[in-house]
């Protein structure tokens, strides 16, 4: 059965890469971890890139630039925006080319705030049980779904779970099949979260779990679907900004 969703999932995953990329070659931005003076950005190439980001606080213009990165086909790259202003409204593009391109292209415009101040007011979207994974959940009303949050021009988004569906075949899901799963969302959440950070927390169904942690350690779901998420996701972390659990158990 589960072989079966990831054949299905892989088609499908197939599909919207070639659909959603831009200039049919950047698959997905996710935005995550902002604070006040920082963000995240995990960008995913379909083909091997050098790239860079630049970015400012006026449209249009962008004084300031990450270093250009060698950039693996299918491997997230994150990139960390450090000293930026609190309260802000920041623009940002990606400029990117082959090996082989003379010239650099650049993606559309992008936007993320930082902290908004004390006490002043902001937007967030939560969505929840996406199940793209099995027959309840439906490519196309989850698009809707995104569009919608998008169109309220939220300062993140959090999903509370059951999202990448990890545990419906705990004792024969293999590592391979866990990076599908959380792989296969990027070109559905890439179309808004280049500018919505993106915030997981765990449903009953991801399998983030000490009853399947102890199962054959580190081969099990636990482990597998950790490593993932946190592999396509930029996970935050205690460090100042944020307060967490500091036992690393993945």
């Amino acid at each position: 059965m589960l072989n079966k969703m990831i054949k299905k999932i892989c088609a499908l995953f197939a599909i919207l890469w070639l659909c959603l990329s831009t200039n049919a070659q950047i698959n997905s931005i996710v935005l995550g971890r902002p604070t006040d003076t920082s963000i995240t950005v995990s960008v995913l190439f379909n083909t091997s890139m050098q790239f860079y980001i630049e970015y400012g606080t006026t449209s249009g213009s962008y004084p300031f630039s990450t270093n250009s990165i060698s950039h693996l086909l299918n491997v997230p790259d994150e990139v960390d925006l450090h000293n930026l202003l609190p309260n802000t409204k920041y623009y940002y593009r990606l400029k990117y080319k082959t090996s082989s391109a003379s010239t650099f292209s650049y993606s559309p415009e992008y936007t993320f705030y930082t902290q908004r101040a004390k006490g002043s007011t902001f937007t967030f979207t939560i969505e929840t049980d996406e199940h793209l994974y099995d027959k309840k959940g439906v490519g196309n009303m989850y698009n809707v779904t995104l569009q919608n949050q998008a169109a309220d021009k939220p300062d993140f988004m959090i999903t509370l779970g059951d999202i990448f569906g990890d545990d419906h075949t705990p004792n024969t899901s293999t590592s391979y099949q866990m990076d599908t799963l959380h792989k296969y969302y990027r070109p559905f959440l890439g179309q808004i979260t280049h500018s919505i950070p993106f915030y997981v927390c765990l449903g009953n169904h991801e399998g983030e779990k000490k009853y399947y942690l102890v199962n054959n350690p580190p081969n099990n779901i636990a482990v597998w679907g950790t490593l993932w998420r946190k592999y396509y996701y930029p996970n935050p972390y205690p460090n100042g900004f944020y307060t967490g659990d500091t036992v690393a158990e993945a």
